[in-house]
């Protein structure tokens, strides 16, 4: 399990509809990223505990494989965001 203290402020994500996302992590297994999530929400609870949780599941070109990405949000805008990944 990989945790950082503080996410670098590139870690924000625009969503489609204009809102914005964190991005915490990338597994290759939806399970581990859901238990992953629920250790990092109940330890950071001030900062994840309202947020939902978003997976979406990315297939890389080159037979990388496929991956979970552990994204939470949306938030009202860009400088909460980067608030939230300082």
């Amino acid at each position: 399990m990989k945790t950082a203290a503080k996410m670098p402020a590139n870690a924000s994500l625009k969503s489609a509809n204009g809102r914005y996302l964190i991005q915490i992590s990338s597994l290759r297994s939806e399970v581990a990223l859901r238990k992953n999530w629920a250790s990092l929400q109940k330890k950071h609870k001030d900062l994840l505990g309202d947020l939902p949780l978003i997976v979406e599941r990315s297939v890389l070109s080159g037979g990388r494989g496929t991956y979970y990405r552990m994204q939470a949000g949306p938030l009202a805008g860009k400088s909460q965001a980067s608030g939230l990944c300082t």
